[in-house]
């Protein structure tokens, strides 16, 4: 599916995270192999965020609810649109301590991840990215 990524749109892949330990912004760092440092910028891994989601009460994992789904939405968006509704439903009922990781914007051109942990305790989430410019 085309998922919205501020000045561009990127097609989401579904990731697993095996054995993950309980701090998933951790655990994304490493699983995305992000580097701590790049070229003579410190600290990348504090500008990481992650913050808990209740998709239960949300039709778009990768929206949020005030944002105008189809005002300049292209083409791919909108064939996307009933993907990511049903994606959002089954991580909203198969997924526990859900989350959304991102970074500050500082940092211009970022992954994101939308996800949780499954009953056996990996993460499942579907990457994405964005971009400001």
């Amino acid at each position: 599916a085309t998922l919205p990524a501020g000045e561009s749109d990127c097609t989401g892949l579904v990731i697993v995270i095996s054995n993950p330990g309980n701090d998933p912004k951790q655990a994304c760092l490493q699983a995305l192999a992000i580097e701590e440092a790049v070229g003579d910028e410190d600290g990348i891994w504090d500008r990481a965020t992650c913050e808990d989601q209740d998709f239960t009460v949300r039709q778009q994992f990768c929206q949020e609810e005030e944002d105008d789904e189809g005002a300049d939405a292209s083409d791919d968006a909108l064939y996307s649109l009933p993907k990511i509704k049903k994606a959002t439903r089954v991580m909203a009922h198969r997924l526990r301590n859900c989350f959304h990781f991102n970074f500050t914007d500082e940092i211009v051109t970022a992954p994101q991840l939308w996800g949780g942990y499954t009953k056996d305790k990996h993460i499942v989430g579907v990457l994405g990215m964005r971009v400001w410019t």
